[in-house]
Formats: C-alpha cells, structure tokens, sequence
C-alpha cells in the first residue's frame, strides 16, 4: 500500500515546507508581526484581506472605519465578500451584498497617463464616500 508522507485539507495541519517558509516570513516582517499564515487561494486572501482590516479599526476604537476601496470587475474571487468586492452587476440575484464597499473604474489607459487612468472618476466616487460617511467638513474642491 501506498502512503502521503503529509496531507492537509486545511484548517491547522501543516507541513515542514509550509512551517518554515511561515518562520522566515515572520522573522523579515516589520517588529510586531509574530504569526503568518496561507490560504487556498484568491477568494480566501480577499475575504482574509476584508476581516484583517476592518478588524484592525475596530481594535483600534474606530469600528465606523470599515468602507473599502475596489476596482469594478477584479478578480476577487466567488465568495460574498469577492462578490461585494467586484461591484460589477453579475451578481444581481443572489441577495444583498457585504456594506462598505467603494468601488472604483479600473485603470484602462493604453498610455499609463492619469487622466486615461480614470483617476478622476476614482477620486470623485471617493470623495463622495467620505462625504456620505460625514467627513464633508475636511472635503475642499480642488
């Protein structure tokens, strides 16, 4: 009969590859970074990406600061939050979506230069989520 030297579904098993290449990781992130760990692939690093940060505001006694920004149709995987993410209209049909999500044209300039990059609209349908959120008062016009 044949054997697996290692095998994992995820959840806590591990591998001696997967366990170093976590302790050097740790050891050249920033002073504070004690923990790393791997995920299967896109949909759980976004979803990961999404609690990660606005758990660090509500940690940090700012449980208002959850809004994200995306760019429409990226690649964020099939989950509810990739779906929330995409902010494209593919998904109409499956329910209401995750809250706190901006999302943003993507750069489509053949040139690279910013006013093909659609900055303009990003910047605008940022500043109308700041006002939305009430920061109206910091908002000047350029």
């Amino acid at each position: 009969m044949l054997t697996l030297e290692h095998f994992t579904t995820g959840g806590p098993l591990s591998t001696p590859a997967v366990v170093d290449l976590a302790e050097r990781l740790v050891r050249l992130a920033p002073a504070g970074i004690t923990k790393a760990s791997f995920l299967s692939g896109t949909p759980e690093a976004c979803d990961e990406a999404v609690r990660q940060a606005r758990e660090y505001h509500h940690r940090g006694g700012e449980p208002d600061r959850y809004t994200i920004l995306s760019v429409i149709g990226g690649d964020y995987g099939r989950t509810l939050a990739g779906a929330a993410l995409d902010g494209s209209r593919t998904h109409d049909g499956i329910g209401p979506l995750l809250d706190g999500f901006v999302h943003v044209p993507p750069p489509t300039g053949a040139t690279g230069d910013t006013e093909s990059l659609g900055v303009a609209e990003s910047l605008d349908a940022l500043r109308a989520e700041i006002e939305r959120v009430g920061g109206q008062a910091f908002i000047r016009s350029a």
